[in-house]
């Protein structure tokens, strides 16, 4: 049964290079479903710049509130350059909710 996940996770992370963004964002939907495990750094390494928008979009929106201090960087170098505001609000959404994560575990 683990190795059957194991095929589909790698499955859906080849789709994540379609050329078709819906093909894209079902693979992120369904990503995100699965086990978080690393995966998801790579995921948002390679799509965070994508060229269109609700693909960021789709990213931002997958993302557990628990993100590791590299994708948090990767975000808010993002945030920095983004030019589509449903984006922008998306990152900024998550970013407060990483900080409030912080400080509830403290």
């Amino acid at each position: 049964r683990a190795e059957a996940r194991l095929h589909i996770v790698e499955g859906l992370l080849k789709a994540l290079d379609h050329e078709d963004a819906e093909v894209v964002k079902i693979a992120l939907q369904c990503l995100s479903r699965a086990d978080a495990g690393q995966w998801i750094s790579e995921v948002v390494e390679k799509l965070i710049d994508h060229h269109l928008w609700d693909v960021r979009l789709a990213v931002v929106g997958m993302l557990p509130p628990n993100v590791e201090n590299t994708l948090r960087s990767l975000l808010e170098k993002r945030l920095s350059i983004e030019g589509d505001e449903l984006v922008r609000q998306a990152l900024e959404e998550h970013l407060r909710s990483v900080v409030q994560e912080e400080g509830m575990r403290r």
